[in-house]
């Protein structure tokens, strides 16, 4: 039974993780094209500040609403299929109608909004990125929904059609910002991404009104399994509010550093967010429905769910995030270098993304990790971690920067998220697991760190050594073909279980 189903999860998560590698073909044309109109100036610098917020509001809404809604849903189904239906609708009218709240109130007081959450902006500033900030208030609505419907297919095993909706708005702006740029700049970004979202939105649509979900705007919200919900969500609400906010604390420090410094760290952390979905997306998302489901039926299955995820996760991101440190330039100044990108963007960019690599790590291994506090409902737990871990954050930022400037803050990024990746691990190890063996796992983690280490540290005596005698993106090329070539055959050859199931499903 146990191995049936680990080779169920095999077949979504490759096909997910290929839907990822096709988004971020996507994103690459559209970051190549954003960066070649805009570059990383104040035009830039606006729309990142005026996007923290929205963005902020989602990942909220995502983070909580999303991660409980899951396996409650499971939950009551498995129990009776129409209170499933009931509290499906009251989930959705309900979150619906605080998003529209929320969004008004946000477009009457948006100058004052602005004005906290970046200080260092001058009123002229203010108020161009107000117009900014109105029109992408509404794709919170529009994205939170989209997550939420996306889960339902998830919960029937179907991983397409929700992993295809954030790749078709991609295209919608690149089309508008390349139509409209030359007349309204930067706004065309903020009208492509709101038009995007809604296509998204509406593609995941059609699966409320089917037979099993019924759709209705007939919401309950004296239902007793919605109450139930709430007493488990306003904790991670509240610590939502708090520990998702480093994004926006991020803007606030940046907008008083020199010129240019928020969109440097916007271009970072967007090529941190692509990464992570790169190596996340397919796990965590094929993962934690049968997680969920396990929890309750087979503790044993649990923990190995959760150790395969841990392996899965690192032998993506170790050696991704050693490519970046090694080559990021390289990667950097082909993906962005171009129109009003200049090389000293680039060089700015890579240099920031590589102090951030290490978060890039722990924040995969986050998405694991989470989970395990959402599923056993300790999300009270969850929350007073994730305030701590939101307080380093801001003091190692905000100490850093005066020092380092933008460079400071990705440095604190990546120290806080790794001290406290390790007390996510072995807190929900230790008090919500409890029976757990770590030798195996840590075994494992040695194991693909050092093979990680000495393959992308021998590939780069191999760089060295021909860089001078031939052109740069060649010596980068031979470089990497070697390195992951050496690196998954020194993963099958210490046996690791993960590669060697993927070759036995490529070979039948």
């Amino acid at each position: 039974m146990v191995k049936t189903q680990k080779e169920g999860l095999l077949k979504p998560t490759i096909q997910i993780t290929i839907l990822s590698f096709a988004g971020i073909i996507l994103s690459f044309i559209s970051q190549l094209i954003i960066a070649y109109y805009f570059g990383a100036n104040t035009e830039r610098d606006a729309y990142f500040a005026a996007i923290v917020v929205p963005t902020y509001l989602t990942a909220i809404l995502t983070g909580s609403i999303g991660f409980i809604f899951l396996p409650q849903v499971i939950e009551l189904r498995n129990i009776s299929r129409q209170n499933a239906r009931k509290f499906i609708n009251t989930i959705l009218g309900s979150t619906t109608l605080c998003l529209l709240i929320l969004i008004i109130f946000g477009i009457f007081f948006s100058k004052s909004i602005l004005n906290f959450t970046a200080p260092g902006f001058d009123s002229k500033m203010v108020v161009y990125t107000v117009n900014l900030f109105r029109i992408l208030l509404f794709t919170s609505l529009f994205s939170v929904l989209t997550n939420l419907i996306s889960y339902l297919y998830q919960i029937k095993q179907k991983f397409i059609r929700p992993a295809l909706a954030p790749l078709i708005n991609i295209p919608i702006i690149i089309l508008l910002v390349v139509i409209l740029n030359s007349k309204i700049g930067i706004i065309s970004l903020a009208i492509g991404t709101l038009i995007g979202s809604i296509i998204s939105f509406l593609f995941v649509l059609p699966i409320l009104f089917t037979k099993e979900c019924r759709f209705s705007f007939h919401f309950d919200i004296s239902n007793s399994h919605f109450i139930s919900m709430l007493k488990v969500l306003l904790p991670l609400l509240v610590g939502g509010i708090v520990f998702r906010s480093a994004p926006v604390f991020e803007r606030m420090i940046a907008s008083g550093l020199t010129e240019g410094s928020i969109s440097i760290l916007g271009y970072s952390g967007q090529l941190l967010n692509v990464l992570i979905t790169i190596a996340t997306s397919g796990i965590i998302v094929s993962f934690f429905p049968s997680m969920s489901d396990a929890w309750s039926k087979d503790m044993t299955l649990f923990i190995q769910y959760f150790n395969k995820g841990i392996r899965s996760i690192l032998i993506l991101t170790i050696p991704i995030a050693l490519s970046f440190i090694l080559f990021g330039d390289t990667f950097i100044k082909t993906l962005l270098e171009r129109g009003a990108f200049t090389a000293k963007d680039t060089f700015a960019v890579s240099k920031t993304f590589a102090f951030m690599t290490p978060a890039y790590i722990v924040l995969c291994l986050g998405g694991i990790t989470s989970k395990v506090f959402y599923i056993s409902k300790r999300t009270l737990d969850l929350t007073i971690i994730a305030s701590l871990e939101l307080l380093s954050y801001l003091l190692l930022s905000y100490f850093l920067s005066r020092r380092y400037g933008y460079l400071g803050i990705a440095m604190g990024t990546s120290i806080a998220y790794s001290i406290f990746m390790l007390i996510y691990y072995f807190y929900v190890t230790t008090f919500i697991i409890k029976e757990y063996n770590y030798t195996l796992i840590l075994v494992d983690i040695v194991k693909i760190t050092l093979i990680a280490l000495f393959s992308f540290g021998f590939s780069f005596l191999i760089f060295n050594s021909i860089k001078n005698c031939t052109h740069i993106y060649i010596a980068v090329g031979i470089s990497l073909l070697f390195a992951f070539t050496l690196y998954l055959l020194l993963l099958i050859k210490f046996k690791n279980i993960e590669i060697i199931t993927l070759i036995n499903k490529i070979k039948k």
